[in-house]
């Protein structure tokens, strides 16, 4: 067997490494190494001008999940993805740097969605920038993209390795090329397209503002390591002041990000649909994106194979942006399905088309290879099934019945997320979709869900996120610790944001401040784990003393306790010891503070606090009923804030909590 590659790892031992690192970026490396990630293995190539081509697969490198090499590598692909930086290929973006002249693992540069290989599309994308520039115009910017990754095999992040790789970058972004060259070809390389690009800008007269994204990525829990905030600051002025104009994100990414970035590749799946028949629609050009597409009809065989993951059953990860869940066995309770299934159970094969909606698809990328007879196969890249889960997985049931059967079809080709709304809200029409239910989209709330359930059902902290309304789980679960989506945002912003009154006002406005407010992936997800346990303290709270919590309060119930929110805010101020100093970014401080929120009501030690909070929340009335226009009130809210500090503060002098 050959050894493990001889590279920088952090003194510490690669099995041992892999035997602490979260399951799910195990799985990734694992995939990887056996060539089992379908993007990163894919036999097909991904053209400059965005089309997708068949290739000839070569010789997969040997790889094996212990290999520090092979998390570099995944670590590259992942960051190219994740970015979306166009490259030639994955494999081109890889950094062969053995000898460590510089601290860089991945380097790609791009222009728009063109990547930039030689020097003559470095300098045409430098002419074309100029050619605004006129009299009247102060020229058109050019904007290059480059990405630099810098990766390492260790479950920390060591300071001197962070601040060598900003040093590095800087060096290849405003070195002398030439002596890189020496040094390392690949890197060489970069740095020469860079300075010609920037040098053709100069005497072209047009502005140079390259977009700069550096990607530090290891395998251990960033919220654990050593916080290098101050050196990443002094990075970037550094790196700020050699390139002035340029846009420069430098990022950390721990197994966290690496999971989340995996989850996005997981839906890059790549899949044909045979034999289909296509009309094409008109092109849209908007100024949020452009897209394009079909309608026609496909045999029901193609979708059912269409389907299929790795083992050869339905690959649920196909349906991420299905805002609707597979109900499974209940599947022939949606009226939809039950129809279909009754259709081709009766042998009238032929009218599957004409009665039934077929499904609804968008994608990234899609190219049409049309046969003589006006049918084709249709390639589809990154595509999501965002309506038709039920037909989709009842056409895979009944597989066996399907010959001659044909389902209607709809493709949408786009990367634009406001139109992807609109699809999946335009072909959810035998149910209603609101826009909360939309908050299954996102990949914030994905990887929320996993951080939920990568803690044991057993464990005393175990919550529930069901993403999906009415989603099944895959164990038994207590039904006081289920939470979704939208009780976790208006919780988030009553408690943590501090503004119970607007989550009752018009709570549908808190969805604008997703994700950049509330469910934002650089959020420590702790944060999120105690609001949770707020709202069950809540929720036992009202059991205990006979009243109706109602986290979705039904239009004109007076059952229901309409200070729920205020509730919250008290609770939260009660306690934690500096609420208003919120701190949301990852940190092990942060991490610290959030679970020891979440420890005081998992422990059932807050039904005292819960107590308190509900008297707070009364005496603030002053009397007053507490009435759906009382809450929504600032004055109230204050109120309850005043009254709390004065209550926290007789708490925490009698000796804590």
């Amino acid at each position: 067997m050959e050894p493990i590659s001889d590279y920088r790892q952090g003194g510490e031992n690669p099995d041992e490494i892999l035997d602490r690192i979260d399951p799910r970026l195990l799985d990734a490396l694992r995939k990887f190494a056996r060539q089992e990630i379908p993007l990163f293995a894919t036999p097909y190539a991904i053209g400059p001008d965005g089309s997708i081509e068949e290739v000839e697969a070569g010789r997969a490198p040997i790889m094996r999940p212990n290999d520090p090499v092979t998390f570099q590598r995944l670590a590259v692909n992942l960051a190219l993805h994740r970015l979306d930086i166009p490259a030639v290929s994955y494999d081109e973006a890889f950094v062969d740097d053995a000898q460590g002249v510089l601290a860089v693992d991945g380097a790609a540069l791009a222009v728009g969605d063109e990547p930039i290989f030689d020097i003559e599309t470095a300098k045409a994308a430098a002419l074309e920038a100029a050619e605004f520039v006129g009299e009247s115009s102060n020229g058109q910017p050019l904007r290059p993209r480059i990405l630099l990754v810098r990766s390492l095999f260790a479950s920390e992040a060591p300071l001197a390795e962070i601040e060598a790789f900003g040093r590095d970058a800087q060096t290849l972004m405003t070195g002398r090329p030439d002596a890189i060259m020496r040094e390392t070809v690949d890197l060489g390389r970069i740095a020469m397209l860079f300075d010609a690009m920037r040098k053709a800008s100069a005497q072209s007269h047009a502005l140079f503002e390259p977009q700069v994204d550096l990607v530090f990525a290891f395998c251990g829990d960033w919220a654990r390591s050593p916080r290098s905030d101050a050196a990443l600051a002094v990075r970037l002025a550094d790196l700020r002041a050699a390139i002035p104009g340029a846009d420069i994100r430098f990022q950390i990414w721990g197994q966290e990000e690496l999971i989340r970035a995996y989850e996005r590749v997981a839906l890059a799946a790549v899949g044909v649909l045979r034999d289909v028949n296509l009309m094409p629609i008109p092109r849209i050009s908007s100024p949020t994106g452009p897209a394009r597409g079909w309608i026609g009809y496909t045999p029901a065989m193609s979708v059912a194979r269409l389907i299929l993951g790795p083992d050869q059953l339905p690959d649920p990860r196909l349906f991420y942006d299905n805002v609707r869940h597979y109900l499974g066995e209940n599947a022939r309770a949606n009226p939809g399905a039950a129809g279909l299934a009754r259709t081709l159970e009766d042998g009238e094969n032929a009218e599957v088309v004409l009665r039934h909606n077929g499904v609804t698809i968008v994608a990234r990328g899609a190219e049409f290879e049309e046969s003589e007879d006006g049918g084709g196969d249709l390639l589809l890249r990154e595509f999501q099934i965002v309506n038709g889960a039920q037909t989709a997985f009842t056409l895979y049931a009944l597989r066996n019945k399907l010959e001659g059967a044909y389902v209607p079809l709809k493709v949408v080709v786009t990367e634009d997320e406001r139109i992807k709304d609109g699809v999946v809200l335009g072909a959810n029409t035998q149910s209603a979709v609101d826009r909360f239910d939309m908050l299954a989209r996102r990949s914030e709330l994905r990887a929320l869900q996993h951080y939920f359930e990568a803690t044991p059902p057993g464990a005393p902290e175990k919550l529930w996120l069901q993403r999906r309304r009415d989603e099944p789980f895959r164990t038994r679960v207590n039904p006081h610790r289920v939470l979704q989506p939208r009780q976790l945002m208006e919780g988030f912003a009553a408690t943590v944001l501090g503004a119970p009154h607007r989550v009752h006002d018009n709570p549908s406005l808190l969805l604008d401040e997703v994700p950049g407010r509330i469910f934002h992936p650089a959020h420590e997800p702790t944060a999120y784990l105690a609001v949770g346990w707020l709202i069950v303290a809540g929720r036992r709270w009202a059991e205990r003393h006979d009243l109706r919590w109602a986290d979705r309060v039904a239009v004109g119930r007076s059952d229901a306790y309409p200070a729920r929110f205020q509730f919250l805010f008290a609770l939260f101020q009660l306690v934690d010891p500096t609420p208003d100093r919120v701190e949301l970014g990852k940190s092990a401080a942060a991490a610290e503070r959030y679970r020891r929120i979440a420890d005081v009501f998992s422990a059932r030690d807050g039904a005292a606090l819960a107590d308190l909070a509900g008297v707070v929340v009364r005496e603030a009335a002053g009397g007053r009923p507490l009435s759906r226009e009382l809450v929504r009130r600032t004055g109230f809210t204050e109120a309850v804030r005043s009254l709390t500090e004065d209550a926290r503060a007789r708490l925490h002098g009698a000796g804590g909590r």
